[in-house]
């Protein structure tokens, strides 16, 4: 099966400058279809970072995918607050050493009811295989190694919001089912009462 990677047609890579325009990255796959059915502009991506140059970075390789809902805070005490304010589609948050702050918002994410069903990206340094794991315990659905590779930071971004998007339909679909399921339910219960009441009346004749 062709995979997302081997679809891409074209793209640019990253110069010592900094960061550069991406070329249009054509992936005509699932998690682009569904994204497309939605809008890139209803994704909202929330970056958790103290480094603005590594914001700034992010915000431009997504920009030029079409992620124009972008959002930014620091790794503070006030965090949790600005993610549940905003709302994010996804969280994208800086872990390289993961210091307590860190740890604090990522164990605060998974802990909260209303903000642990949006899904987190971590960033972490190559090798630190530690860290990595870590950061998937608590609660990472992706990991990206810095420096960011701006291809690989898109198709990963576009997949976890179009698994999201998939979850959260067959979630509502399962709403729906159980719902109609007890509607019927209720309406053979009335059905059956309404007939031995029938048959009961009957037999007084």
């Amino acid at each position: 099966m062709t995979t997302i990677t081997d679809r891409i047609e074209t793209a640019t890579g990253i110069s010592d400058g900094g960061a550069q325009s991406l070329a249009p990255i054509v992936v005509p796959n699932a998690a682009n279809e569904v994204l497309d059915q939605h809008g890139h502009q209803n994704a909202k991506v929330m970056v958790v970072d103290d480094e603005s140059t590594s914001v700034n970075n992010l915000r431009t390789y997504l920009a030029d995918q079409g992620f124009h809902n972008f959002v930014a805070t620091e790794k503070t005490q006030v965090a949790l607050e600005s993610i549940r304010q905003h709302q994010p589609s996804i969280i994208l948050i800086n872990v390289v050493d993961l210091a307590e702050s860190e740890v604090q918002i990522m164990e605060g994410l998974r802990s909260d009811a209303e903000l642990a069903p949006i899904p987190l990206l971590a960033l972490t340094n190559q090798g630190d295989t530690e860290t990595r794991r870590r950061a998937l315990r608590l609660g990472a659905v992706e990991l990206l190694t810095k420096p960011i590779e701006p291809i690989e930071l898109v198709i990963r971004v576009q997949n976890v919001l179009a698994r999201k998007l998939l979850q959260d339909s067959l979630a509502r679909s399962a709403d729906q089912l159980e719902h109609q399921v007890r509607v019927r339910t209720q309406e053979v219960v009335r059905s059956r009462q309404e007939a031995i009441h029938c048959l009961a009346r009957a037999g007084e004749y």
